[in-house]
């Protein structure tokens, strides 16, 4: 039975109340009373019952809205932190590069330093080794796009137009050897640099073949005073390279000259070998 009919009838009890002092209604007083008073009692714990069920809805409705409010929140906050994640993976990659530029470029600078602390060193020892040759004017020392040249006029070496070296050429040049094998992981390039005016000899077509084989004829020498081969090579500058003006004999003086340049070593494992070819099987 609902609670609805259960009060339909106690109100009906209620329409009665003459009746039921009499036998009317068949119920005596008392009964009548006990009645009246179950259904006031109930019709409060009704009131009290549709207060409490509208409170719990109105809560429910406004945990359900908080609920939904949390979620959105939630989603927000997931994407933040989504976000959050992937800037701080890039910023890390981003910082870790630069980290890694830094420290590679630290090392090249300490390098650098450090190969310009050795060239000093060496500029130091070599002035003092060729003290005499420099006070002289019979060579310089010079420092050239970080490698350090030895530079003789070609007078020293040669008379005008040829290529074969001079007995006093020979010992300035044996002083020389002695102190390049003191020199240890560098490479010697001999080159020899002539003016611009062209050449008149059955020997030399050009400046080219005279240049080349001027600084062939240092370097045999330098072999001959035991420098090891593996450690020279030659070149030919012709008067392409000139360090004074030609327009003027002083400058053509300076221009004749033979330059040693103190070249690093390249390192063995750096040069690459040739492929090896295998054996052709024969058909």
């Amino acid at each position: 039975m609902s609670q609805n009919t259960h009060l339909a009838r106690l109100a009906a009890l209620l329409m009665c109340p003459t009746l039921a002092l009499g036998s009317g209604c068949g119920v005596d007083k008392k009964k009548h009373e006990a009645v009246v008073k179950k259904a006031e009692t109930l019709s409060k714990k009704l009131e009290a019952a549709e207060k409490k069920y509208a409170g719990l809805e109105s809560r429910a409705g406004h945990l359900l809205k908080r609920l939904g409010s949390e979620e959105s929140r939630s989603t927000k906050l997931a994407k933040e932190a989504k976000l959050a994640r992937e800037e701080a993976k890039l910023l890390k990659k981003t910082f870790g590069a630069k980290i890694k530029a830094s420290e590679k470029e630290i090392k090249t600078l300490t390098k650098a330093r450090q190969d310009a602390e050795k060239r000093a060193k060496l500029l130091t020892k070599l002035e003092s080794s060729f003290k005499k040759l420099i006070d002289d004017g019979v060579i310089s020392l010079k420092v050239s796009h970080g490698r350090m040249v030895l530079k003789m006029r070609s007078k020293v070496l040669f008379l005008s137009g040829s290529a074969k070296l001079l007995n006093y050429g020979k010992r300035t040049l044996k002083r020389i050897a002695k102190v390049l094998m003191m020199i240890e992981g560098n490479h010697f390039q001999v080159a020899g640099h002539t003016d611009s005016k062209p050449i008149k000899s059955k020997e030399f077509k050009d400046n080219w073949e005279l240049s080349v084989a001027r600084s062939m004829a240092v370097a045999k020498y330098l072999m001959e005073q035991g420098v090891p081969g593996a450690m020279l090579s030659v070149a030919g500058f012709a008067h392409f390279q000139p360090v004074a003006s030609n327009k003027y004999a002083w400058g053509r003086r300076m221009n004749r000259r033979i330059e040693i340049t103190l070249m690093p070593k390249v390192p063995r494992q750096l040069v690459k070998k040739p492929p090896r070819r295998g054996r052709r099987r024969r058909r």
